[in-house]
C-alpha cells in the first residue's frame, strides 16, 4: 500500500510541476537535479523533510508531508512551523506550486510571520479507521 500511495504522489507531482524549460541550460540543470528527474517528474521522498526558506534565505518551515487527493485537484505540502513566542511547531497545508525548487533547494514567497497567520492543518484521519 505505502508502494502505490508513493507511486500516487510522485504521479500527481510529476503532472503538477511540469516547469516551462527557457533553455537547454535550465534542462541540464534539472536533470542533475537530486529531487527533479530530467522528464521534469519530481521524487515526493526527496520533497518530505526538505526545509523552506523564504526569498531572503531564512528557514521558514519544514515540509512534512504531501497528500494528493483523490481529485484532479492539486497536491499540497504539509509544513510545518513554529518555534514562535508563545507557540510550538504547527502544521499549516500550502498548495505546492506554492514552493519553488532551485539547485534542490526549496523557498517561498512568504515570510515566517505569514505562515504562522495560517489557520492550522489538522490530519482529521483516514476513512474505515486507518489513521
Amino acid at each position: 500500500m505505502k508502494k502505490l500511495t508513493t507511486f500516487a504522489a510522485v504521479a500527481a507531482l510529476a503532472m503538477a510541476f511540469v516547469p516551462a524549460v527557457a533553455s537547454p541550460a535550465s534542462a541540464q540543470s534539472l536533470a542533475v537535479s537530486a529531487i527533479v528527474a530530467q522528464d521534469h517528474s519530481m521524487r515526493s521522498s526527496k520533497l518530505i523533510g526538505m526545509d523552506i526558506y523564504d526569498d531572503k534565505g531564512v528557514k521558514i518551515g519544514k515540509i512534512e508531508d504531501i497528500l494528493v487527493k483523490g481529485s484532479a485537484s492539486e497536491p499540497v505540502a504539509i509544513l510545518s512551523v513554529g518555534s514562535y513566542v508563545g507557540g510550538g511547531q504547527k502544521l499549516i497545508e500550502v498548495p505546492i506550486s506554492h514552493i519553488n525548487l532551485k539547485a534542490d533547494k526549496a523557498s517561498m514567497a512568504a515570510t515566517k510571520a505569514d505562515l504562522a497567520a495560517m489557520q492550522a492543518w489538522k490530519f482529521q484521519g483516514l476513512a474505515g479507521g486507518g489513521g
